[in-house]
């Protein structure tokens, strides 16, 4: 029996097409030919092949359920099962559960698309950006990022542009010597771009942000550079989705 159209959907919306362990998104737009690549594998939890895997010739489940499968990118497939004896079964639920409640807080409170251009302008790709509510998760953003991109609403007078400016370069800036400060200095960070994110909040702005990836060229090589994608927009704009994945379940 193989793995239904219908468990394929719930595994790949619960997950956020994001692989389970690293959080890697698993399509990828191709730079030069604009078809998407998929990178990533839909795994079983436990081998239905007896001696496989976390084989257990006692189990009784249907092995491509939904509960039986966990969606990895190819290297965290690779990684996880040539150490089963740390990767056991228990450990990969729990490790399913975490990141889909993860993908439900993010996604699930409202995310923006945002248009991510190439360098060499060959292909324009568009994701999802998820809110984000700390500093915490600003300082993973940026940290060791190659590159920035930022995309405001439309701003209405000087103290707004003072507000979101001033909010973007501080990020940029943590951004570059993030690598170089050591724990009291990161923590300060997270504080501060914390009380950053309120200032804009209580003007009603919200920030959307993740990590973005882009093929920058250089002479005549095109290379996969990581950076950072940050959206601001106001707290009522109609371009904000909210993402319901709880009702993938109930489709069919």
């Amino acid at each position: 029996m193989a793995i239904s159209q219908k468990t394929r959907k719930i595994l790949w919306g619960r997950s956020g097409n994001r692989c389970t362990r690293c959080q890697k998104e698993l399509v990828e737009g191709g730079c030069v030919t604009g078809l998407d690549t998929v990178i990533g594998d839909e795994c079983h939890i436990i081998s239905k092949t007896p001696g496989g895997l976390r084989s257990n010739p006692e189990a009784v489940i249907d092995f491509d359920g939904y509960d039986n499968l966990i969606l990895l990118c190819k290297n965290c497939h690779k990684f996880i099962d040539d150490q089963p004896q740390i990767f056991t079964s228990e450990y990969l639920r729990k490790m399913k559960n975490q990141h889909e409640a993860w993908i439900r807080e993010t996604l699930g409170n409202g995310a923006v698309k945002f248009a991510s251009q190439e360098q060499t302008s060959l292909h324009p790709a568009e994701i999802l950006l998820p809110r984000v509510y700390s500093g915490k998760q600003l300082v993973a953003i940026v940290r060791g990022a190659y590159f920035y991109e930022f995309s405001t609403v439309e701003l209405e007078n000087q103290d707004e542009v003072e507000l979101v400016g001033g909010f973007c370069q501080e990020l940029q800036n943590y951004g570059d010597i993030l690598d170089e400060l050591e724990v009291g200095g990161i923590i300060w960070a997270e504080f501060h771009l914390t009380q950053l994110l309120k200032s804009l909040e209580a003007r009603g702005f919200w920030v959307f942000a993740a990590r973005i990836k882009k093929k920058i060229k250089i002479k005549d090589d095109l290379i996969l550079w990581e950076g950072s994608g940050v959206k601001i927009v106001r707290e009522n704009d109609p371009t904000i989705i909210k993402v319901d994945l709880t009702s993938l379940s109930e489709k069919s």
